[in-house]
């Protein structure tokens, strides 16, 4: 599967918000390696006060294709 978008992050900027990560994995691993996928614009016409079953679904479907 292809990748929608995709990215780099310096995320040394957030090592306060990664808890329990080791200390020596944030300072040796400080990129991130990013990619987006597009999810189906009528699973997401049904959501409306948050995530449901069908968007969950598509979404999981998503991930366990893309690995």
């Amino acid at each position: 599967m292809k990748a929608d978008s995709f990215g780099i992050g310096d995320m040394s900027l957030y090592q306060n918000d990664f808890v329990g990560l080791d200390a020596i994995i944030k300072k040796q691993l400080p990129y991130a390696i990013v990619f987006g996928l597009v999810l189906s614009n009528s699973v997401l016409d049904t959501v409306t006060d948050g995530p449901n079953q069908l968007y969950l679904h598509h979404y999981r479907q998503l991930n366990y294709s893309s690995i």
